[in-house]
């Protein structure tokens, strides 16, 4: 980094030049790899991921719901399906994280009516 004043280089984030003692402005820039900022913000995301991945963990807190497991696995595979056609979209984490749950709500869910309504 370089002192927008006199062009001395300068440690990295410094606030004052060493050599001038002129104050140095924050340079903001945007994160080449945003990690795990892309989990919480879903920016260049397909929507219909955002929504299978959401149905699913609704499934998963809500057993008895069995509504929510159906929209998870088909919004999952909608999803996927959109991917291969936008490559330059991302999600296919977010997708089979709502069909693998919608599925496990659903097994679950399913298990538990057949439970009590057998005996």
């Amino acid at each position: 980094m370089f002192c927008t004043n006199c062009g001395t280089q300068i440690p990295p984030h410094a606030a004052f030049c060493t050599a001038c003692g002129h104050h140095q402005r924050a340079i903001r820039s945007t994160p080449q790899n945003p990690g795990a900022l892309k989990w919480i913000v879903p920016i260049n995301v397909s929507v219909l991921s955002v929504l299978s991945c959401y149905s699913g963990l609704l499934s998963l807190a809500f057993f008895i719901l069995i509504l929510p497991s159906f929209a998870a696995i088909i919004f999952g595979v909608l999803a996927l399906g959109e991917l291969k056609r936008k490559p330059h979209l991302s999600g296919v984490a977010r997708a089979w994280i709502g069909i693998v749950s919608g599925s496990v709500s659903l097994l679950f869910g399913a298990f538990v009516l057949y439970s009590l309504f057998s005996s």
